[in-house]
C-alpha cells in the first residue's frame, strides 16, 4: 500500500502535518498555474478582438431577429455602412447566412428594408452613390441631420 491510501487515524502528528504541507504547495502550484492560464486566456481574448475586423461578436445571439441582430451588427461597427460591410460582418458572427449562397446580398436587403421600415435603422443616401449608409436613430440629432462624429467620409451632408 502507498503511503496517500493509508488510514489516516494510523499516521503520526508529523506525518500528517508532512501530508498537509505537501498538499499545500500542490495546491499553490495549481493555482498558480489557473492564474497564468487565466491571465493568457484573456491576452488571447486581447489579441483575437485586435485581429478581428469586426471585434468580439460574444453577445451575437443567432435567435435574434434580423432586425434585432443588423441593429447590433452596425452598433458594434460603430459607423455607418454600407450593405457590403453588413455582409461582411454577418458572415463573421452569423454561423447561418453564409448557407445562403449568392442570395445572401438579396436575403439582406429585404431584411435592411424591414428594419428601415420599423425605424430601428435609417438610410442615409450620400449623392454620387448608389447604395445608402445604414446608420442608428440615435446617430442623429433632434433636427434629423446626422451627427459630426458619425461623418467619417467627407462626402456625408
Amino acid at each position: 500500500m502507498s503511503e496517500k491510501s493509508r488510514d489516516l487515524t494510523t499516521l503520526s502528528r508529523e506525518e500528517l502535518i508532512k501530508m498537509i504541507t505537501e498538499a499545500d504547495k500542490e495546491l499553490k502550484r495549481v493555482n498558480g498555474l489557473m492564474n497564468f492560464v487565466f491571465e493568457r486566456n484573456l491576452h488571447l481574448e486581447e489579441q483575437i478582438k485586435k485581429l478581428s475586423p469586426f471585434g468580439s461578436t460574444k453577445d451575437y445571439n443567432q435567435s435574434w431577429s434580423w432586425v434585432s441582430k443588423l441593429v447590433y451588427c452596425i452598433n458594434s461597427i460603430g459607423r455607418p455602412v454600407q450593405s457590403g460591410e453588413i455582409a461582411s460582418f454577418l458572415e463573421y458572427a452569423d454561423r447561418y447566412f453564409k448557407h445562403y449562397g449568392s442570395n445572401r446580398l438579396n436575403h439582406l436587403s429585404v431584411h435592411l428594408c424591414k428594419a428601415v421600415k420599423y425605424k430601428r435603422l435609417i438610410a442615409h443616401k450620400v449623392s454620387g452613390l448608389k447604395a445608402p449608409y445604414y446608420c442608428l436613430p440615435e446617430w442623429y440629432n433632434e433636427n434629423g441631420v446626422l451627427r459630426e462624429d458619425f461623418k467619417f467620409n467627407p462626402n456625408f451632408k
